[in-house]
């Protein structure tokens, strides 16, 4: 009786609830501050900044995966960047973070992207070895991470180029350039 469905702005508090049990499972020390508000404000309208779907277990929620769309310079092409996976203590164990997987793969070729990424806490043992199920770890990346202060601290120490150097976006005519720099 699983059924997998995309979220609609109507299941804010539900997915605010999931995300604050996720955050707990994962020994979070500061209570996530996604609520429903954001979830509505930031998911739908004219330019969503992610997906959502929800899985029902003989019609009661059992989970949801968070995602959107992403580019991968090392195997150039688009790409689903998991943000959130989550299913409830009492569903787990039945393929249905498996499902949602697959499901947010699915959708995620939309938009062309035939690769997903994912990040788990190192000390998550469980979720570590659901994921190596699915994918493997890249043991030689370190999640990087500046947030709030540290951001706002990048942003203040931001400096004008100097007006020997021109900036401007880049056109598909640079191509050669992007390459060589990425190749670098």
């Amino acid at each position: 009786d699983l059924i997998i469905r995309r979220a609609t702005s109507k299941d804010g508090e539900l997915i605010a609830a999931m995300c604050a049990r996720l955050s707990v499972d994962e020994g979070g020390r500061e209570p996530t501050l996604f609520t429903s508000e954001d979830f509505c404000r930031h998911g739908f309208g004219p330019a969503p900044l992610f997906r959502c779907l929800i899985a029902e277990l003989s019609g009661l929620p059992a989970g949801y995966v968070l995602y959107c769309r992403e580019y991968d310079t090392d195997h150039l092409c688009r790409c689903i960047y998991m943000a959130d996976l989550y299913v409830e203590k009492a569903a787990r164990r039945r393929g249905i973070g498996h499902d949602l997987m697959a499901a947010a793969a699915a959708d995620g070729q939309q938009w062309e992207a035939p690769l997903m990424i994912w990040t788990a806490l190192r000390h998550n043992a469980q979720a570590r070895a659901f994921f190596r199920q699915v994918g493997h770890e890249q043991s030689d990346l370190v999640e990087c991470i500046a947030e709030q202060a540290q951001f706002r601290a990048l942003v203040n120490e931001s400096i004008a180029p100097p007006s020997s150097i021109r900036l401007r976006p880049a056109a598909a005519a640079d191509w050669q350039a992007i390459a060589g720099f990425l190749a670098g």
